[in-house]
């Protein structure tokens, strides 16, 4: 087997890694979003909350509603920064993920280039062994036909 093509192997199964992170990539990508859009949400459903609550404050309300509302302003707040730790680990894993996929990528096309270079250096090669063989042959006819 030659070299090129040994060398065309090994990138076809640096390819399937490379494949491999890719996928990964995708799903990280797609936990990332979601992980965003919780939290967009989550700030929504707290601003809308904080409105509802000073509008209840201005008409007024007892102590014992005022206390809840805050206790649930809490778990939000909580629930808020949870799913910002969240956003940022699923961001961070992504961007892991693109690092491995790119290496993966890169390594694919430099060992693609080898091959492809060796391919043409394996070529001049056969094409320079048929040209000393056909040489032979001219010289070889021609000593035959002076005999």
């Amino acid at each position: 087997m030659k070299r090129s093509d040994r060398l065309k192997q090994v990138a076809g199964h640096m390819s399937e890694e490379r494949d491999v992170a890719s996928r990964k990539l995708v799903e990280l990508r797609a936990e990332m979003d979601q992980a965003e859009q919780q939290l967009q949400g989550l700030k929504q459903y707290l601003a809308s909350y904080q409105a509802e609550l000073e509008q209840i404050q201005q008409e007024g309300v007892s102590s014992a509603r005022l206390q809840n509302y805050t206790a649930f302003l809490g778990q939000l707040h909580e629930a808020l920064q949870q799913q910002e730790r969240k956003t940022r680990n699923a961001r961070l894993m992504f961007e892991r993920q693109m690092d491995v996929w790119y290496q993966a990528r890169t390594h694919v096309r430099a060992v693609e280039k080898a091959a492809d270079r060796r391919a043409v250096v394996e070529l001049h090669s056969a094409d320079k062994s048929e040209q000393r063989l056909q040489d032979d042959l001219s010289l070889y006819r021609l000593a035959a036909a002076k005999r």
